[in-house]
């Protein structure tokens, strides 16, 4: 954080320039930008977005505005907010299930059957990162940097259709190439 007012990249549209923002996982200040993604439940991407480090998950789901109808929507705690649910359930019929914090009031243990669908979730960041090396890139422009998320999420989703045609798991992806 020593550069935290003297970055200069990307700082001459207010509204492209990045922003400060903590990461729960790293449990750590950064400045950028979050990548959002919404995921079906085999682990394919349906949309994606880009917002500044500062911006709460939360408000980033309230822009989406072509949310799936009448579906069923798993998030991580950050997605914690009763008038969120319900607001989406009025105007999607999307039901947001979100697991509860311990020290909450009405604490209920996560079910295990949606334990595996978080984990698809956490798999395809960690791929994300390990592989195509979300973290580190290197553009001169916000729309470089868009450019090259677009094309690394378009590289995910070749390798899952890849593994699809040919009988394999969605996320291995290491092995979508391989010829056997």
């Amino acid at each position: 954080m020593a550069r935290e007012r003297t970055h200069k990249a990307f700082r001459k549209d207010f509204e492209t320039a990045p922003a400060k923002g903590y990461s729960a996982v790293n449990r750590g200040w950064f400045i950028g930008y979050k990548l959002h993604v919404i995921i079906y439940d085999n682990g394919v991407v349906q949309q994606s977005g880009i917002t500044k480090g500062n911006v709460h998950d939360i408000n980033f789901l309230k822009t989406v505005p072509d949310l799936p109808c009448g579906k069923f929507l798993l998030g991580d705690r950050a997605y914690r907010s009763n008038p969120l649910q319900m607001q989406l359930f009025d105007q999607f019929k999307v039901k947001l299930k979100v697991p509860f914090k311990v020290n909450q009031k009405d604490y209920k243990k996560h079910p295990g059957k949606w334990k595996g669908k978080r984990q698809m979730v956490e798999t395809f960041f960690a791929q994300m990162c390990d592989q195509f090396h979300l973290k580190r890139n290197y553009a001169k422009t916000y729309g470089g940097l868009v450019a090259r998320l677009t094309s690394k999420l378009s590289a995910m989703a070749l390798l899952h259709w890849t593994n699809h045609q040919n009988g394999r798991t969605l996320a291995q992806i290491k092995h979508a190439l391989s010829f056997q």
